[in-house]
């Protein structure tokens, strides 16, 4: 069970940040079947490919979002573009607070598939058939990796480090927002909920301070998130739980799940954020 915030002490030693560039659609929940070059996803106001590497997969599931979220905060807290991931597989196992053992393999697999992904999202305009518009970006264009799976504990004579695309750490830069770590450790198994998560958190530091709210047709949250829509009600009833879950800790979150003119609607209201973003400054 999600303990109280009371129970677990300092929020604001216990934070990283997270941005949208994955928020307009998430990445897959599981490996896709097959090895499939390129991963693509449509919703209403955006189309999202994915390409791998040649050598390597899609990435997928909870670790690559882990990853996606350490990334973010090295890049924002430490103002850079080279990041280094210390001299052991363990150090950044423990980073992102997975034990060692089995993960070890996968973690190391979806670092692999993250970095070497080429990210294109395009954006559907009104006039999108005559016009692109669009972001195509690789992850990182360096890697000197030193990492091994069997001994996660071995130390090496060289950091393994990468260097970022720089329009993708610019980006991480310009709009990176809060997130408490103790909700990312929560649902670290949970790729839905640590997409769901991500959403809320970005969309209501924009809404604070600034705007009342937004609500919006359910079904469009559900597209957005890549969730399968044919059993509506089971994926309404786990984001309901999801939300929640998120309550239990958050207790100022005004977000949900109701009925609205005979319609099912996402809501979320300008509430307090559990972390200020001034500690990002």
């Amino acid at each position: 069970e999600l303990r109280s915030k009371k129970k677990l002490g300092n929020l604001e030693e216990k934070s990283d940040v997270t941005t949208a560039i994955f928020m307009v659609i998430g990445l897959p929940v599981r490996k896709q079947k097959g090895n499939l070059f390129t991963w693509t996803k449509k919703t209403t106001y955006y189309e999202m490919t994915l390409q791998r590497h040649p050598d390597f997969k899609i990435p997928s599931g909870s670790y690559a979002r882990l990853i996606q979220i350490w990334i973010d905060t090295e890049v924002k807290i430490k103002k850079t573009d080279t990041l280094d991931f210390g001299n052991s597989l363990n150090a950044f196992l423990k980073r992102l607070g997975i034990k060692k053992g089995k993960a070890s393999r996968e973690v190391l697999k979806q670092l692999l598939n993250y970095l070497t992904t080429r990210v294109i999202v395009r954006y559907l305009t009104d006039d999108y058939k005559n016009r692109r518009t669009e972001l195509d970006s690789v992850i990182s264009v360096a890697r000197d990796l030193y990492f091994d799976a069997k001994h996660i504990n071995q130390l090496n004579i060289w950091h393994s480090k990468i260097k970022l695309s720089p329009a993708l750490a610019n980006y991480i830069q310009r709009h990176a927002v809060p997130i408490d770590l103790n909700l990312v450790a929560h649902f670290k198994n949970n790729p839905l909920a640590l997409d769901l998560l991500r959403f809320i958190v970005y969309r209501n530091n924009a809404l604070y301070g600034r705007r009342k709210g937004i609500n919006f047709d359910d079904k469009e949250l559900y597209e957005h998130l890549g969730c399968e829509t044919k059993n509506i009600r089971v994926t309404r009833e786990r984001v309901k739980k999801i939300i929640r879950e998120i309550q239990h800790y958050w207790p100022e979150l005004k977000a949900g799940i109701s009925q609205k003119d005979n319609k099912t609607i996402f809501y979320l209201t300008a509430s307090k954020p559990l972390i200020s973003k001034k500690l990002l400054s």
